[in-house]
């Protein structure tokens, strides 16, 4: 996923082969709808390119990749701010039980800090508060019975209400409501990440003006 704010869309090589194209803000590859990109397990050398050029690299980093493990790579933070990073992340596919929500959190905005997260939901079974999830960490897998989450996103160690996010509402700073008319098969990661600081690609539709986090799903 390029979820960087400011980065632009991207061009994405592991060990020099070409894997995505034009990779916008919250784009992934591969879509939904397709399956993993296949490399050989070990060190690997990930790069990202501004679309259409091959120099200078904006993300150069090596990742251990182990044979037979899927992975989601995240490109998150800002270019301008010199805190663009990847976090890779191991996906399980392990399918939630019947009647219940599987679903990790990911931390990829750096202007926001470490955050509490704290669920409610007009369901039982809900997992403890997660505290000071810090930029480019991940919960595990929560488990939630029902088919909705509410979710309250909290600077890390401020009392509810108040000391939250800036242009949002008590009691909770900011609250995120995850709603499903039936429970999915599959589970799901759920990505925190910052606002676009550069225009949206064209080639997408709607357009928008964003100044806090937002956020973006994925299907694994």
């Amino acid at each position: 996923m390029q979820a960087s704010g400011d980065m632009g869309n991207v061009d994405v090589q592991i060990n020099g082969k070409s894997v995505a194209n034009n990779l916008g803000w919250r784009q992934t590859f591969p879509t939904p709808t397709t399956s993993y990109s296949s490399v050989k397990a070990g060190t690997v050398h990930y790069q990202e390119f501004a679309t259409g050029t091959a120099s200078p690299a904006l993300v150069d980093t090596q990742l251990g990749l182990s044979a037979k493990t899927f992975y989601t790579i995240i490109t998150a933070g800002e270019e301008s701010s010199g805190t663009v990073g990847t976090i890779l992340l191991t996906d399980d596919h392990v399918a939630p039980a019947a009647g219940e929500l599987r679903v990790r959190f990911v931390n990829a905005a750096s202007t926001l800090g470490p955050v509490d997260l704290s669920f409610t939901s007009g369901s039982n079974g809900l997992p403890p508060p997660v505290p000071a999830l810090g930029y480019k960490s991940s919960t595990s897998y929560l488990s939630f019975t029902g088919t909705s989450i509410q979710l309250c996103v909290n600077w890390a160690g401020a009392a509810l209400p108040g000391g939250g996010l800036s242009g949002v509402g008590n009691p909770c700073p900011l609250t995120v409501i995850l709603q499903f008319k039936t429970p999915p098969q599959n589970s799901m990661t759920f990505v925190i990440v910052d606002p676009p600081s550069v225009p949206p690609d064209p080639s997408q539709s709607g357009g928008f003006t964003l100044t806090g986090p937002t956020f973006a799903s994925l299907p694994f």
